[in-house]
């Protein structure tokens, strides 16, 4: 049988065909071989590199690198210390299952990556059920929020969580504390997914590359709720009640920071609701003049929902005769027509 090829996928990791694997240092090792490297860093990018390769069905053995079985193995294999050679290392002990045993005994507990410090970033909204009665009203909904309204709302969604530290950047992996950072735009809550991968990536990148000081995400103009969302010239009696002039939006807020910490607010706002957030939005939105349906406006956790939960909700509340609704969430993109 021909052998799989050798590929170093990250530091002291190999993968050949299905199978991997990963040396893990220990701090005294890691400071000699990795000089000037961030030890929890390097823990959590490790973690996240064996978390993809066993996403793509390869599966992982762990190996604690041991400074004497490896030397001795090197010389006799012929190759240059280095990252290959460490992974090649790695791939042979875990070949061999007296060596792997004998070196989990020498080192029985392996070092674990700080996930609670992992950066993060999670996009929540405010679902915010946009009525325009003229062209001039779709206008104000489609317009950018006011950047000292944005940063409001985003101190207001802090000032909630009193006990979560400010954020604070430990490293490019990892972050202290919680950070809000406001959208500037409603979304239709139909482009929910892209909108919410798009503003997890946009805050992330900035977090990971420097520490995030910005208030206000500056969402592409694209994702605003276009003004062809509304028909104007539908008579009364085609308008579903007056649903056609009613479209669901969403107003993005992102937490930042470390992932407890994130993890934490995101929860800790969908069990116990998020009114002082709600009311902040319903401010902002009142200041511009657009205008909505509930005085009460929702707010969601994104991992938490999905589009066809927010349609579902939004026709159940506002979408005209009870008799006429349908029965059952299969029928949902039918009843859900209105938006287009």
């Amino acid at each position: 049988m021909r052998s799989q090829p050798y590929e170093t996928v990250f530091e002291a990791t190999t993968r050949s065909g299905n199978f991997a694997a990963s040396a893990v240092y220990f701090p005294e090792d890691f400071a000699r071989l990795m000089p000037g490297k961030d030890y929890a860093d390097y823990l959590l990018e490790r973690w996240q590199v064996l978390e993809n390769l066993a996403g793509e069905a390869v599966r992982v053995a762990e190996v604690p690198f041991d400074a004497e079985s490896y030397r001795k193995w090197l010389k006799k294999s012929g190759l240059a210390d280095g990252s290959e050679a460490r992974g090649r290392w790695a791939l042979h002990a875990a070949g061999d299952p007296k060596t792997l045993e004998g070196l989990r005994k020498k080192h029985p507990v392996l070092p674990a990556p700080p996930l609670d410090e992992a950066t993060e970033a999670l996009t929540v909204f405010v679902i915010v059920p946009a009525v325009a009665e003229t062209p001039e009203d779709a206008e104000k909904i489609a317009s950018r929020i006011p950047e000292a309204c944005a940063v409001r709302i985003a101190r207001t969604l802090e000032a909630m969580f009193p006990d979560v530290p400010r954020y604070r950047r430990l490293s490019p992996l990892r972050s202290f504390g919680l950070k809000a950072v406001a959208g500037n735009l409603l979304v239709p809550a139909l482009l929910y997914q892209q909108a919410a991968d798009l503003a997890d990536a946009m805050v992330l990148a900035e977090a990971l590359s420097e520490p995030v000081k910005a208030d206000v995400l500056e969402l592409p103009w694209e994702m605003r709720v276009p003004e062809d969302e509304f028909d104007f010239d539908a008579p009364p009696a085609d308008a579903g009640d007056g649903l056609v002039n009613v479209a669901l939006s969403l107003f993005p807020v992102t937490l930042v920071g470390a992932s407890r910490e994130v993890k934490y607010a995101a929860r800790s706002a969908d069990k116990n609701g998020a009114p002082p957030l709600a009311k902040a939005v319903a401010r902002a939105l009142q200041e511009i003049g657009v205008k909505f349906i509930s005085p009460e406006i929702q707010f969601l956790v994104r991992s938490e929902c999905t589009i066809e939960d927010l349609l579902w909700d939004f026709y159940l509340n506002f979408g005209g005769d009870a008799e006429e609704k349908p029965g059952k969430r299969e029928d949902l993109p039918a009843a859900a027509g209105f938006l287009n």
